[in-house]
């Protein structure tokens, strides 16, 4: 278990300065995105649950706050643009 554990913290220190923020950051997107089209659609409902609507707006707006933590970490990082890389 001890060699598993040193591999593991060998492999994340060959990897590049910012990635992991980089890749949270992506993953944050297409949470949001997600979670932004289950919104539209709860709200295209008749009747819309207001219980649904108000955990998704909360739950985006918890991501959006995360993004933008993430933003200014990359920000202090030194980015060239200050801008952490879009996806697509």
């Amino acid at each position: 278990m001890t060699q598993m554990l040193s591999a593991g913290s060998n492999t994340k220190s060959r990897t590049r300065p910012g990635s992991g923020i980089a890749s949270r950051y992506r993953a944050l997107l297409l949470t949001h995105k997600s979670i932004d089209e289950k919104l539209a659609a709860e709200l295209k409902r008749p009747l819309p649950d207001t219980a649904i609507v108000r955990r998704l707006k909360r739950r985006k707006l918890s991501i959006k706050d995360e993004l933008a933590s993430l933003q200014r970490l990359f920000e202090a990082m030194g980015s060239r643009d200050g801008r952490l890389p879009a996806l697509g």
